[in-house]
């Protein structure tokens, strides 16, 4: 699949509204629709919600951590433990690094 948006460039990613008046997602925005969703929940600390991006053999593979215990869209339409993911994020981005205030 052709990337809508560059992994590794945050600070190129559109905001909430911007990601759904754009109406294109590959793994970067649905990755990044899964971290505003749950940011805007209120239902997490934004210190909570990590957007990772995992260099697993040759593919690039973007999702969302929570709670430092659970992985979401790295196994697409699972949610999985973090401590059965035997490999380390390439990227990792926080709240600070997305929100553009």
């Amino acid at each position: 699949m052709n990337s809508f948006l560059a992994y590794d460039l945050p600070e190129t990613w559109p905001d909430p509204w911007e990601l759904i008046s754009d109406n294109f997602y590959d793994d970067v925005c649905v990755s990044l629709g899964i971290f505003y969703t749950l940011l805007y929940s209120n239902v997490f600390n934004k210190s909570d919600i990590i957007y990772n991006v995992y260099d697993v053999s040759d593919d690039i593979i973007t999702c969302v951590t929570v709670e430092n215990t659970y992985v979401l869209n790295y196994d697409y339409g699972n949610i999985i433990k973090k401590e059965d993911i035997a490999v380390l994020p390439r990227f990792q981005y926080n709240y600070n690094d997305i929100i553009k205030e």
